[in-house]
């Protein structure tokens, strides 16, 4: 993998040119687990910090960023991370922020589908897509489809995500995974990932 590669050159560097290495992308759970090990050997701390929000969230520094992490680092690193947007303590296990990032996402892609399929059902009924948002948003169906995606992109012709579709089904690939790694139930991961798979 690529973050491997990168971890194999930044622990090849000459001692003290790298302290910490900082990781923000979505690798995945196993990854960041062999990132911490080959930094580790070489004295180099790691920051599993996985983000969300999109490219609206990195532009208006709004991001949620998860950091696993010891307590400490995570005290010396917050207020620089602030700058991109809000930083939560995970836990101290590298792989933990990967664990709820690719949650995380799930539950996106999950409402993503989900509201797709209800709103077909709604406009084929003859309502119109306004009035199905504005209800579901005042009721217990309203999640990030409804109150961002639908209304701001997809009712308005604009597809503009900042997040690809490949992406989306690369994080819940690697999430379904881990669940049956846990052994944890995983029949509507394994149907999301189906949908996205289309």
């Amino acid at each position: 993998a690529v973050s491997e590669t990168v971890a194999r050159e930044l622990a090849a560097a000459a001692p003290r040119k790298v302290r910490t290495e900082i990781e923000t992308s979505t690798i995945g759970i196993k990854a960041a687990e062999a990132v911490n090990a080959i930094l580790g050997k070489a004295g180099i701390a790691f920051i599993d910090a996985p983000v969300s929000g999109g490219t609206a969230g990195a532009d208006k520094a709004t991001l949620a960023i998860m950091m696993a992490c010891p307590a400490a680092s995570f005290e010396r690193f917050k207020s620089l991370i602030a700058l991109m947007g809000k930083p939560f303590h995970v836990g101290p296990k590298p792989g933990q922020g990967q664990a709820v990032k690719l949650l995380n996402n799930f539950l996106s892609a999950t409402a993503l589908a989900a509201t797709s399929e209800a709103i077909a059902f709604g406009t084929q009924q003859g309502i119109e897509m306004k009035t199905i948002l504005d209800i579901v948003n005042a009721s217990t169906g309203r999640n990030s489809a409804t109150d961002d995606k639908f209304p701001r992109r997809i009712m308005h012709g604009k597809y503009d995500a900042g997040f690809t579709a490949k992406l989306q089904l690369k994080d819940i690939r690697l999430y379904l995974e881990n669940a049956r790694a846990l052994g944890i139930a995983d029949d509507v991961a394994s149907t999301v990932v189906g949908v996205w798979d289309k």
